[in-house]
């Protein structure tokens, strides 16, 4: 209760175990079991109702039980925001991803031994998940995490190379720049983009469109991972399920990652 946090350093050091009780949001207790509870005098607590401007302590008990219901409540409709934002986001990459290029992903990632992935950021945290991934079957993977490093990279390319570029945003002028590049020298280029404008999309072989996190309720709450990792999923389930060999060797990985 703010009334109560404003006035403790008005407190005694009775009225002070009370008002902490109510501060850590407390059961919601009858005059005698707070006294039993807290091992402090019926009256002590009457006279801490009053101090706060309360006729009794019914009326402090009354208000403070309002208070509770109302934190309550804010933190269900903040949870079902939650939800119904992944439930969106879900939906969004249903409608948006194209399977057929989903598939040709997996053709291009078969066929190219040696793999670098570009994504700025939280996208390089992806990439980082990614990598994971395919190196345990037998890839190599390079995540470009930075701009000049981006750049550097992408003037080596040559035909033989494959970039997956990852960009939620899908406008960023550097990344656009090395794509160009990497084209240019002839890789191949696959993007994943949340933005259907992405001027990246001219030079990319393929590419996936997910969701995007421009609704309000949603900023700082969901993180911008979530969108560009299920396409991950996607493409790598695809990729792996492909090959037997392929999972027989994911499981002997995971074995001697995980069961030493």
């Amino acid at each position: 209760m703010l009334l109560i946090e404003s006035m403790k350093l008005e407190f005694t050091n009775v009225e002070t175990v009370i008002a902490q009780h109510f501060l850590n949001r407390g059961e919601s207790l009858t005059i005698s079991e707070l006294s039993q509870k807290l091992n402090v005098s019926e009256a002590s607590i009457t006279r801490f109702s009053s101090k706060l401007g309360f006729n009794n302590y019914k009326e402090l008990i009354y208000v403070y039980n309002q208070e509770l219901k109302i934190k309550s409540n804010n933190n269900i409709v903040s949870d079902n925001l939650m939800i119904n934002g992944y439930m969106d986001i879900i939906r969004q990459v249903v409608e948006k991803v194209d399977i057929e290029s989903i598939k040709n992903i997996a053709n291009l990632i078969c066929t190219h031994k040696i793999i670098h992935v570009f994504g700025l950021g939280l996208n390089g945290i992806v990439g980082s998940d990614l990598k994971f991934r395919l190196v345990r079957v037998g890839k190599y993977v390079e995540v470009v995490s930075d701009a000049k490093s981006m750049q550097m990279v992408a003037s080596i390319l040559e035909e033989d190379n494959l970039v997956l570029a990852l960009t939620l945003r899908g406008k960023n002028l550097e990344m656009l720049e090395s794509i160009k590049v990497a084209k240019k020298n002839g890789a191949k280029v696959v993007l994943i983009t949340g933005s259907e404008d992405s001027p990246i999309i001219e030079y990319a072989d393929y590419y996936v469109l997910t969701a995007n996190l421009d609704h309000e309720d949603w900023v700082g709450s969901i993180s911008a991972q979530i969108p560009m990792l299920i396409v991950i999923d996607m493409i790598f389930s695809e990729y792996i399920l492909r090959d037997k060999d392929l999972v027989e060797r994911w499981l002997d990985t995971e074995k001697a990652v995980f069961c030493k």
